[in-house]
């Protein structure tokens, strides 16, 4: 039997073993190349098989948990079969074409997932297995067994360390955030979607693999703020329920268990309470740097 050769992603701190069929090459889209690493010795978090075609189905037929719905479309839905998951995910390009099935146990570390196989560089046939949106579900379900969360957020660095995210949706002035620290020196760590990890007392953040190429970048976390369009700077620490309830609210989250809830409230209630959270109105120019600097306690 030909040996299978496995590759190794590391993201967010966490590793992720990838073995494809047998006969078949490993397809990445361009943004995870730079988080591939050589092992040495760490066990995987997670492993993910990549097979082609699709499992034949099952007699039981799957009971549906959560389903994806974006402007009337299916996403990807979620099933509950034999006691495990089974996710399928749809070709946004093609209505109601299946992209891929994967077949996931209880504690979301096994994944086998399958596809059609596909062209990479050359004549070599191979399987995409983190094809989007499959990447992303799978760095979302490292969190909901890890103390973490993923988040849209932008996370900086600034010329001294100091670790700031900006949380929000979109047009709140996450990416005008970044670029304004960035123009003053700052690193970015991404300007999109984070993961936030706990190790000790201290809490870190990392961006993830985006549909550009970008090496990974890690920083300790120093401060949160969930910023919106101002005609003024101004700046309102908060905490309790209600810093709990802001953060949380721009966090990525399917909700259909309570364990996976319980585990992000416990987590996030264990940043509010160390990590300082601010309302931050603005004004996108470069004034809201020194101003952030000069008012966060």
């Amino acid at each position: 039997m030909e040996k299978r050769k496995a590759s190794y992603l590391k993201i967010a701190d966490f590793i992720i073993k990838l073995l494809p069929a047998p006969g078949f090459s490993l397809i990445l889209e361009g943004g995870y190349e730079p988080f591939l690493f050589p092992r040495e010795n760490q066990a995987a978090d997670i492993i993910v098989e990549a097979f082609p075609g699709f499992p034949k189905s099952s007699s039981v037929e799957p009971e549906p948990i959560y389903t994806a719905i974006l402007d009337g479309q299916k996403l990807w839905q979620i099933n509950n079969q034999n006691g495990n998951y089974q996710f399928i995910i749809y070709d946004q390009e093609s209505l109601g074409k299946i992209q891929q099935i994967a077949l996931v146990d209880q504690q979301f570390k096994h994944w086998k997932i399958y596809m059609l196989p596909i062209k990479g560089d050359g004549l070599q046939v191979g399987l995409c297995p983190l094809l989007y949106p499959m990447g992303p579900l799978i760095m979302y379900y490292l969190t909901v067994k890890n103390e973490a969360v993923l988040v849209h957020a932008s996370g900086i660095k600034d010329n001294v360390g100091k670790g700031r995210i900006f949380s929000g949706f979109s047009g709140v002035g996450k990416s005008t955030m970044a670029k304004l620290w960035n123009d003053k020196g700052a690193k970015i760590i991404n300007d999109d979607r984070l993961i936030i990890r706990k190790f000790g007392e201290d809490f870190y953040l990392y961006n993830t693999p985006m549909f550009y190429a970008d090496k990974p970048k890690k920083t300790k976390l120093d401060a949160v703020y969930l910023p919106f369009h101002h005609l003024e700077n101004n700046i309102n620490k908060i905490s309790g329920t209600k810093a709990l309830s802001g953060l949380m609210a721009f966090c990525i989250q399917h909700g259909y268990k309570r364990s996976h809830l319980e585990q992000h409230l416990n987590f996030l209630n264990g940043l509010c309470n160390k990590i300082p959270v601010y309302e931050l109105g603005f004004v996108p120019d470069e004034s809201i740097i020194e101003f952030i600097k000069s008012n966060e306690s």
